[in-house]
Order: C-alpha cells, then sequence, then structure tokens
C-alpha cells in the first residue's frame, strides 16, 4: 500500500489530483508481453500469435501517438530458467 494511503473519503483534493496524474494521466502506458513475442515455442502457437500481437500494437501505438508525448512500451517477464 502506498506511503500516506487512506480512503478516498480522508483524501485532499490536492492529493487527489497528484495521485489520479501520476498513475492515469502521466502519459505512459506500459503493456505486458512475454519472451514469446519474439521467439516461437512449439506447442504454443495461439500464445505465440498472441503475444506477437502484443508487440506489434504496443509497437504501432507508441508510434501513433509519440507526437502527442504519450510513451507506450512493454516489458516481457521471463521465468529464471529463461534468462
Amino acid at each position: 500500500m502506498p506511503r500516506g494511503a487512506r480512503p478516498g473519503s480522508e483524501t485532499d483534493l490536492d492529493n487527489w489530483n497528484l495521485i489520479i496524474g501520476a498513475n492515469l494521466i502521466s502519459g505512459v502506458i506500459v503493456n505486458t508481453a512475454s519472451v514469446s513475442s519474439w521467439t516461437g515455442q512449439a506447442t504454443l502457437s495461439a500464445y505465440g500469435a498472441a503475444r506477437h500481437g502484443v508487440s506489434g500494437l504496443t509497437k504501432a501505438a507508441a508510434m501513433e501517438h509519440a507526437n502527442q508525448g504519450i510513451r507506450i512500451n512493454a516489458v516481457a517477464p521471463a521465468s529464471p530458467a529463461r534468462r
């Protein structure tokens, strides 16, 4: 839980706007991809296609919205065995 967290009804407007601005209006979108976004694996055709889709959508959206100051990226978590 964030430091100084309290119920919404007890949050003053300045703090509310600070939190909303940092988390919803920051101009940054981060999608979750996976290692399968860049590699293929036997028996995981549908999963690989979906992950490639996330990667492609992220790249296209990043280019479409860059001039608006919106950054769009993806992170690709991997299990320790795949690193």
